[in-house]
């Protein structure tokens, strides 16, 4: 399977004026790679793929992170115990 390159990224043209009121999109890196990945089309099978494949990748960092924390003695079984007692509503007004 022959893969095709990425579109490129067109400027935008002097010839379309957006309204006064319109915010430009900007997007950071990891966007348009997303774009860029997702300009082919693909099956829903493909996307749902690559929502695991990010899910798992992102679930990993959020674990790692939670690590370090228990490591350092951040957070313990006492705090934990006393979060999952609270209320969003708690946590907020604080």
């Amino acid at each position: 399977m022959s893969k095709k390159p990425y579109p490129p990224i067109e400027p935008e043209s002097d010839s379309v004026k957006e309204p006064a009121t319109a915010v430009p999109t900007v997007f950071n890196p990891s966007q348009i790679a997303l774009l860029r990945m997702f300009a082919r089309d693909q099956s829903e099978e493909m996307a749902y793929e690559i929502k695991q494949v990010l899910t798992k990748h992102f679930r990993d960092k959020a674990d790692k992170a939670l690590e370090a924390l228990w490591d350092s003695g951040e957070l313990n079984q006492e705090k934990l115990d006393r979060l999952r007692s609270m209320h969003i509503r708690d946590i907020l007004s604080d």
